[in-house]
């Protein structure tokens, strides 16, 4: 339930003018800042909008506001972190979230968002690498392997062992991909992508 603004200990004119301007000048001044600034949504927007990170400091009652929330998601989708978690488990906020940041999709609540090809495509057209955060049934699907692949060659490391290892089988025997006909010509890039698979996970992001 937000927090309702009234009940917090109000400011004097000249107490919101100082704080007002200590944010202004340093986003981190919010970290000190009373309750009555924190759930100030004027700001709280100045001072995301210096740092994203601000947004953990910003009161409940902001982080509960889906339009605040979305208004914040511009300036970065990983703010979604410190959104409610009703809002994390937003589709809509989610997905404006993945179109800012890829890798955002990992804050989302639900797990089935990294199930849904939709979100999942949003956030491999803003960052390939977000195709890692892809649930492990969806990394099977061909489509959007291709799209992840299309994005960057990189993004084999993330795809789906035995139908990596398929394609690398059916290029070698046949000479056929399901993929495309590119990757052809790459049959030691795939290979190097299987051979990395158990790094995958510990690159840097």
């Amino acid at each position: 339930m937000a927090v309702d603004c009234l009940k917090l200990p109000s400011l004097t004119p000249a107490e919101r003018n100082t704080w007002s301007q200590a944010v202004s000048r340093d986003w981190q001044a919010l970290s000190k800042a009373p309750p009555a600034v924190r759930a100030d949504p004027r700001m709280g927007l100045a001072a995301v909008r210096q740092d994203w990170r601000a947004f953990q400091f910003a009161y409940q009652n902001l982080r509960e506001n889906k339009e605040f929330v979305l208004e914040v998601l511009k300036t970065s989708g990983f703010t979604l972190q410190f959104a409610s978690e009703a809002l994390r488990c937003n589709r809509e906020v989610v997905l404006e979230a993945v179109r800012q940041d890829g890798c955002a999709v990992r804050h989302a609540f639900y797990q089935s968002f990294r199930e849904d090809f939709d979100i999942m495509k949003e956030a491999i057209a803003n960052d390939w690498r977000s195709y890692e955060y892809a649930s492990t049934e969806l990394k099977k699907n061909k489509d959007l392997a291709l799209f992840a692949i299309e994005q960057s060659w990189e993004a084999l490391q993330f795809i789906d062992e035995e139908m990596l290892l398929g394609c690398r089988y059916g290029m070698y025997h046949t000479g056929f991909c399901p993929f495309h006909q590119e990757l052809h010509d790459n049959l030691d890039v795939m290979t190097a992508a299987v051979s990395q698979k158990g790094e995958a996970g510990t690159g840097t992001k």
